[in-house]
């Protein structure tokens, strides 16, 4: 009898607990006009996420909670709205939809295989991707940015996708109509190398039509790298073409540099143009190639590419960070202005759309929790600090402006 008492007493806790997990997920503050600029990040131990949001009102950082999970994995869709996925297990978790505009979330499924394909902020919509990789389907979901309710649009088995390598977050890209989709394969060999051969491969959604749009991307990677395993960065530039990394195999810098070739293609046509030769340094992967949905820009790596001007320019601009190098010490600069100089490295760092406002975030391992966040707000001289917690999790999400 005592034991079946025990038992009731275990499972009245558990119960508990989950109210008191969904409702802390689901009471996020409203972020007003005067509470702008502000910044979202995550802070915790190693164990525990803690999602904050924080402005500066010239005097005071002011923090508010807005979840708090094991693991938090948060992807920014528009100014002030965020998807939330708060996850219990490796299995088991709760995917939000946030508006910290109006201080509202929406539960939009128990789940922790919901991501972000592509979000279109001026058209206040965002096509989600529920992957279930084990019964080899990808479900697409709308999510209306005014309301957050969700559609489902469409249903792609992985069969429709022969060949497709690597990570769907890598290899995938939705067009922003949300009509196609582009996906690479390897085309050669279907061993990791450090030189490779790819296809990139269009698809029609409403027909499941597929058609070879590219027959030879080549990737190199370093051979630093563990895994072996390159993917072509590639990226729709408008609904009609995309734009993609070509690298030269026979080319190399001894073994850390490469010519990169940024080609962009016309899906109808499938007329190639070269837009830009850069040599680069090689990356342990294939690179990554996204749009900031917040202003539109293409973004390779640590850099914004301008394809009017046929250039690269560091995405932190007028931010710079100066990672420390033999003796010298690390530098973070606004301008010419020194915002850091010192021994700790920075782990991360986060520029707003508008470039006006910069997040931080270094690492001082001997220094308990180890990691630091600091916000320099517009309109201030100096950076404040804005949270601490250990290097993982501790990390800068986006800003609200």
């Amino acid at each position: 009898m005592k034991y079946t008492k025990y038992i009731a007493v275990l499972l009245v806790a558990a119960v508990i607990a989950g109210i008191f997990f969904a409702a802390e997920e689901l009471n996020p503050p409203m972020v007003a006009g005067n509470q702008r600029p502000a910044l979202v990040f995550i802070e915790g131990p190693a164990d525990k996420a803690n999602l904050y949001v924080a402005h500066f009102d010239g005097k005071t950082v002011h923090r508010e909670k807005i979840a708090s999970a094991k693991y938090l994995q948060v992807t920014q869709l528009d100014n002030a709205i965020f998807l939330v996925t708060a996850k219990r297990s490796s299995t088991k978790g709760s995917v939000y939809a946030i508006d910290l505009g109006r201080g509202i979330a929406k539960l939009l499924a128990e789940s922790t295989r919901i991501h972000c394909l592509r979000a279109e902020p001026q058209r206040k919509t965002a096509m989600l991707m529920d992957s279930n990789m084990w019964e080899g389907v990808i479900r697409l979901l709308e999510l209306n940015l005014k309301n957050l309710t969700v559609t489902s649009r469409h249903t792609v088995r992985t069969e429709s996708l022969p060949g497709l390598t690597g990570t769907l977050d890598l290899s995938l890209r939705l067009s922003p109509d949300f009509k196609r989709i582009v996906y690479s394969f390897r085309a050669g060999r279907k061993v990791p190398e450090f030189s490779s051969g790819f296809k990139l491969r269009i698809i029609d959604l409403s027909t499941m039509k597929a058609e070879d749009l590219v027959s030879n991307v080549g990737v190199k990677i370093s051979p630093h790298s563990s895994i072996g395993l390159g993917i072509p960065p590639f990226e729709w530039i408008n609904n009609e073409e995309i734009i993609f990394k070509d690298m030269q195999s026979d080319e190399r810098d001894e073994t850390t540099n490469a010519i990169s070739i940024f080609k962009r293609v016309n899906i109808r046509t499938k007329e190639i143009s070269e837009c830009l030769w850069k040599r680069l340094p090689l990356t342990l992967d294939g690179g990554l190639l996204i749009t900031n949905p917040l202003n539109g820009r293409l973004i390779y790596n640590e850099y914004y590419l301008d394809l009017e001007k046929k250039r690269l320019i560091p995405k932190d601009l007028p931010f710079s960070v100066m990672p420390s190098l033999y003796a010298k010490p690390t530098k973070i600069l606004h301008g010419k202005d020194v915002l850091y100089s010192g021994k700790a490295s920075c782990a991360d760092s986060c520029i707003s759309a508008s470039g006006k406002n910069f997040v931080y975030l270094l690492s001082q391992p001997k220094v308990p929790p180890g990691g630091f966040l600091y916000a320099k707000f517009e309109h201030e001289d100096k950076p404040v600090k804005v949270g601490e917690g250990t290097h993982w999790p501790t990390r800068p999400i986006g800003w609200i402006e």
